[in-house]
């Protein structure tokens, strides 16, 4: 809508100024001269009117003066257009084909509909590749324990360097180990994984693990 509101303007400025010219050639021509009482008594080489005629055309040059110093108004009708995530669009109003508007430009004061053309630009997101996404992990390390249950247990944070869809993979590192996974996303921000840690005590014992993630981003 915004695009088009120039056009309007330049369009009604240059009727408005070709009707103020030809008019204003016509006044001089008719002011230049003088006016005779009557149009039965107009003497030779004198333009005579009725003074119907020549009040009309007064009253029109002065307001083509008015369009001349003044710079036209414009109000619009509000319209919101609203696009979710499926493409589908929403417009705003009882008449979401039409938009209303109202110019005062001197003594004119006009109101105009017209259809607009809507373009509609989305971003579409990859469906996969690189990107940063930071993760707070918690796993369990199947073979890290032995009597006490929570040896085997373990918190820390996780980086996702790249996914695809719901699927990604992600390296992290807690209090007792780090290592590398293949996560699924559960919701937005929430999903499990499984992987593979190797303990601090003993970097020589690959451990089977699994756990949840919470993202940041």
């Amino acid at each position: 809508m915004a695009s088009q509101k120039p056009m309007i303007v330049r369009l009604v400025k240059w009727v408005g100024f070709t009707l103020f010219l030809v008019l204003t050639l016509v006044g001089r021509l008719v002011l230049s001269q003088p006016v005779a009482p009557t149009v039965a008594d107009c003497p030779p080489g004198y333009v005579c009117l009725e003074e119907p005629t020549y009040q009309s055309v007064k009253t029109l040059l002065l307001k083509l003066q008015k369009i001349e110093e003044n710079e036209p108004v414009f109000t619009f009708e509000p319209v919101f257009v609203i696009v979710d995530r499926n493409g589908r669009v929403y417009s705003s109003g009882d008449r979401p084909n039409e938009v209303h508007g109202h110019m005062l430009w001197g003594d004119f004061d006009v109101d105009f509909v017209w259809t607009p053309k809507m373009e509609v630009h989305q971003a579409v997101e990859p469906v996969g590749g690189w990107r940063l996404r930071v993760k707070a992990i918690t796993w369990f390390n199947f073979l890290a324990f032995d009597e006490d249950f929570s040896d085997g247990m373990d918190f820390g944070l996780g980086l996702e360097p790249l996914y695809y869809k719901r699927f990604n993979l992600q390296v992290y590192a807690g209090i007792r180990s780090f290592g590398l996974g293949f996560g699924v996303d559960i919701t937005t921000n929430f999903g499990v994984f499984a992987g593979c840690s190797d303990l601090y005590r003993d970097p020589t014992s690959l451990q089977p693990s699994l756990g949840v993630y919470f993202s940041f981003n």
